[in-house]
């Protein structure tokens, strides 16, 4: 959608953000390939693109950096000496440019499989799992108390004075 590319390209410049890695994309013979639409919008708008390790470079054919997942530390120190690109690393050490991990890994909002590489800072998994125990409790008690009479109260309901609910019934006779 055009529209969610173009919204994407300004909040990323309204962050600061200078380059955006794009992954997940269609498959390609055999590749995953960013969205050529998104990688020409984003490099329209002064915001560089890197694509992950063995991915192409499409719209201009020039990235920022590239991404270099699960390689080994010492091979990816020997690339990195030797590519003037940036490197960013994920899992293949510190040897690279940059590290990074993806949010869910940071947050432990992962319930599947925790890769070797991962690191989790806060237990969002366990928040989310308490969130939800208390949404559920909080609808229970709403039926109960519906169901008991103890709600709706007073506090909860719009009255009318006596002489307007005489004024409206006597309004509705014959209707």
């Amino acid at each position: 959608d055009g529209g969610i590319i173009r919204g994407e390209a300004g909040r990323l410049r309204n962050v600061g953000a200078r380059a955006v890695q794009i992954t997940g994309a269609p498959r390609e013979r055999g590749r995953e390939q960013p969205d050529e639409r998104v990688l020409r919008h984003q490099l329209s708008r002064g915001v560089e693109v890197s694509p992950g390790f063995g991915q192409i470079p499409h719209g201009d054919k020039r990235a920022g950096a590239v991404e270099i997942e699960v390689v080994p530390e010492e091979v990816a120190t020997e690339i990195n000496r030797r590519v003037g690109i940036l490197l960013w690393s994920m899992g293949a050490g510190a040897g690279c440019d940059a590290q990074y991990l993806f949010a869910e890994d940071i947050l432990g909002t992962n319930r599947g499989h925790m890769p070797r590489h991962s690191k989790v800072y806060r237990n969002f998994a366990a928040e989310y799992d308490r969130l939800q125990a208390e949404r559920v409790a909080a609808f229970k008690e709403f039926i109960a108390d519906v169901a008991s009479s103890a709600y709706p109260e007073d506090k909860h309901v719009v009255k009318m004075a006596a002489a307007e609910l005489n004024a409206f019934q006597a309004a509705l006779k014959g209707r």
